[in-house]
């Protein structure tokens, strides 16, 4: 999803996503990727960025999604 939507959208997005592959539930791994999702179509729609990183950092079962942009907002 991050790929397509850089190349449809001339924002470079730079993603450093850790291992989390069965650590949420079927339902919630739908939950995590339209967090993701939505915060991507916000940046593409709204913030008028040419830049965007994503991070998803894991300790043990904690998980932290940091979406930045250097767009207005």
């Amino acid at each position: 999803m991050i790929e397509n939507v850089e190349k449809v959208s001339d924002i470079q997005i730079n993603c450093d996503i850790a291992k989390i592959d069965d650590l949420f539930t079927p339902h919630n791994e739908i939950n995590f990727y339209r967090i993701i999702q939505e915060c991507l179509n916000n940046i593409v729609k709204h913030s008028k960025a040419t830049k965007a990183g994503i991070t998803v950092f894991r300790e043990n079962d904690n998980i932290t999604l940091t979406v930045k942009d250097n767009g207005n907002g």
